[in-house]
């Protein structure tokens, strides 16, 4: 595969990135091997949370047909992380006026 023709425009810096514009501002690319050049990686914007979860046993549970089970165990690790920055912002608009 052929790497896309770079269009020129500078990278942005981690501050200038947020969740409007992040993956419009990230440069697409075709080959496989630019996954592993450093210089595609980028920071996330400041108002990303990141989790990250691994489910133990979960390879042999969805070997024996309980994927279903992983599959929430799974999520409920992502719908903790959204509860608890609903309860940080509402934090933060009690206290700002």
């Amino acid at each position: 595969m052929k790497q896309r023709q770079s269009s020129g425009n500078r990278r942005p810096a981690p501050h200038e990135l947020d969740t409007r514009d992040f993956y419009r501002k990230i440069e697409p690319f075709d080959d496989f091997e630019e996954a592993f050049n450093p210089s595609r990686y980028h920071a996330v914007p400041e108002d990303w949370f990141i989790g990250i979860a691994d489910i133990k046993g979960s390879t042999s549970a969805i070997r024996d047909n309980r994927y279903k089970e992983v599959n929430i165990v799974g999520a409920s690790g992502g719908y903790a992380l959204a509860a608890e920055q609903m309860k940080r912002q509402e934090r933060l608009s009690d206290v700002t006026p």
